[in-house]
């Protein structure tokens, strides 16, 4: 008790709704109104400092104050939030316009590129990280029958081979 409170921005008193006025469902107009007569009333020098319309107002202009002072620093950090992510989405290259047609090239692409590892055609790969694995330079009775069929049966099961994508 007796302490004094340091208030930066003042003290704006107000006249709150009773229960009796939410239970009698009195409207916050009518309270606003009741509020002024009784701060003209009761305190006439500081009837225009204080009260609901009052508050309302210094702390709109408050918000704005604050706003601007922080509008300058919120756009700078959007714009580098936009250049960065159009600098990420320029790394992505064009836009997609036909998803259809592009997801076709897609997996035209992969197959082609896996038929080309199966037949030990791929030139990515490098040959010493595939150990015992890279046995596509070893004539596969398949692919020889496919590149050097003539019209005759098929070396094996006295079948014509059978068409094979490359």
């Amino acid at each position: 008790m007796g302490k004094i409170i340091k208030v930066k921005l003042g003290i704006i008193g107000v006249k709150n709704r009773s229960q009796a006025d939410i239970i009698a469902d009195k409207s916050v107009e009518k309270c606003i109104e009741e509020e002024e007569l009784f701060l003209q009333n009761n305190y006439p020098d500081l009837a225009d400092i204080h009260g609901i319309p009052y508050l309302a107002d210094t702390l709109s202009k408050l918000l704005i104050s604050h706003i601007h002072k922080c509008l300058p620093d919120l756009k700078l950090k959007i714009a580098k939030l936009l250049e960065r992510n159009q600098n990420k989405l320029a790394t992505l290259g064009e836009p997609i316009i036909d998803k259809n047609t592009t997801i076709l090239q897609v997996i035209s692409r992969f197959a082609k590129a896996y038929t080309a590892a199966r037949d030990g055609n791929c030139k990515d790969l490098a040959s010493n990280e595939l150990g015992g694995s890279n046995y596509g330079h070893i004539p596969q009775p398949r692919r020889v029958a496919r590149d050097y069929h003539v019209g005759g049966p098929h070396i094996f099961h006295g079948q014509t081979p059978p068409p094979q994508d490359d």
